[in-house]
């Protein structure tokens, strides 16, 4: 719950580094950090301009000083907007620990996990979705995370959700118009009005579905794994994709002997890739439970990236694999690797099987590029634009946007079947709501602390 109390923490990386934040913010802020602080210009901190660097020297507990800046922001044009001080001393792990002590000794309290940007929802300097882009801006891996939680922390995800929620909005007032003064021509819309204008509501919403549904690819990752009979070139593939060396390659055959997992890039797609033991009969018992493993993974992958020897002709066991890996439930790509060797496989049993064959060097990156782009185009629609369309960023915001779909949906069939007008008001107060909660307007404290939960102590 939202406190009076003035908070305080550091809010950069706990280590070694070049400098450290320590953020204090609330009522007594600037009382607080003048105690802890002493200006070289001698100008007393409680007078410096807002906005404005000084550079002093900082108490710390113990006795000891340190030397850096201080930072005011008036309320409330600061992040929380309350007001807040920042200082920003020398980075070692025991100095900044040392001034935040000091800092509480004032008589700030440590602030809880993601407190720093709760206030600032509770003060209306950031919506509850601009603080799931924030939070997913935090924790993004990949190019492709940033791109999203970037937009979305500019408000363009709260862009379109007001827009929405003031068409569906519109629609409702006309057809409570047509309910409460049903033989007066009060109403703005008309039958088919009314049913064009849910239909673009329901079109929206569905937009943002399909936008989430075809990014899982971007936030979740693909479980993906390397298959193929020893010395195929598995492990030199993996190293390819991930663009550097995490297996182990030798010409030895049986060298990878159980299942190696990371996740990486693949253009804007997330793998979490695994690469498995050579697929094949032996009486090795350490062998035998990697090649078992492996088979469990292929069973269990959404892609599985099936390698074959280019330089040699398929074997029974090549061709074994591939009948198993195209019966396999996820989606399979035939990988034909040393496409620089003299050529000995059999490419047309190879392409009747899996339709396409992508030809590969992983020794020497021929064919790498197109190998990812088309696994990108698999799993990532090219309608989607990760620049331009708007995007959900989380379970909450989906399945809040499923369930105003659903009522959408029950309001546009009672539209279309010329029911009182009563039966579609009902879903479209629901449809509603639950955009309501979805742009936050109508999410209760126990979701909004979950969300904040999820944050970093100094943030």
């Amino acid at each position: 719950m939202y406190r009076n109390d003035t908070i305080a923490a550091i809010s950069t990386p706990r280590g070694k580094g070049g400098v450290a934040l320590i953020r204090i913010s609330g009522a007594n802020a600037l009382d607080i950090a003048s105690r802890c602080f002493s200006a070289k210009n001698g100008t007393d901190i409680a007078v410096m301009p807002p906005r404005r660097a000084v550079y002093g020297d900082i108490l710390c507990r113990g006795g000891y000083r340190d030397s850096g800046l201080a930072i005011y922001y008036k309320s409330p044009a600061s992040f929380t907007g309350e007001d807040t001080v920042e200082f920003m001393c020398h980075g070692g792990a025991l100095i900044t620990r040392r001034v935040l002590e000091s800092v509480l000794s004032a008589g700030a309290r440590l602030a809880e996990a993601g407190e720093f940007s709760h206030r600032a929802l509770i003060n209306g300097k950031l919506s509850l979705t601009e603080a799931e882009a924030l939070s997913d801006l935090l924790s993004a891996t990949t190019d492709a995370q940033l791109r999203i939680a970037s937009g979305n922390t500019r408000g363009r995800l709260d862009r379109e959700l007001e827009g929405i929620y003031n068409g569906l909005a519109d629609t409702l007032s006309s057809l409570y118009a047509k309910i409460d003064f049903p033989d007066e021509d009060l109403a703005d819309m008309d039958a088919d009005g009314l049913i064009a204008a849910a239909e673009d509501v329901s079109a929206r919403v569905d937009r943002l579905i399909f936008g989430y549904e075809g990014t899982a690819c971007i936030r979740e990752g693909v479980p993906s794994v390397i298959c193929g009979l020893p010395n195929t070139g598995k492990s030199s593939l993996y190293n390819a994709l991930a663009g550097e060396e995490l297996a182990i390659v030798t010409d030895e055959a049986g060298t990878t002997r159980d299942v190696l997992s990371s996740e990486l890039s693949v253009g804007n797609v997330l793998l979490r890739l695994s690469d498995t033991a050579g697929v094949r009969e032996t009486d090795g018992k350490v062998e035998s439970i990697g090649v078992q493993r492996a088979l469990d993974a292929m069973e269990g992958a959404a892609l599985l990236l099936c390698v074959f020897d280019a330089s040699r002709p398929l074997t029974d066991e090549d061709k074994a694999l591939a009948r198993r890996a195209v019966s396999c439930t996820g989606k399979t790509v035939c990988v034909l690797n040393k496409c620089d060797m003299p050529q000995a496989a059999d490419k047309a049993f190879l392409a009747e099987l899996f339709g396409e064959v992508s030809e590969i060097s992983a020794k020497s990156g021929v064919g790498i590029e197109a190998l990812k782009k088309r696994i990108e185009a698999l799993f990532l629609s090219d309608e989607i634009d990760l620049d331009g369309d708007v995007l959900l960023s989380g379970e909450r915001q989906y399945g809040a946007a499923k369930n105003a779909k659903a009522y959408l949906d029950n309001a546009l069939s009672a539209l279309r079947m010329g029911m009182p007008p009563d039966c579609a008001a009902t879903d479209m107060e629901a449809a509603l709501g639950a955009l309501g909660e979805l742009d936050g307007r109508a999410v209760n404290e126990e979701i909004v602390s979950r969300v904040f939960a999820n944050f970093c102590v100094g943030k």
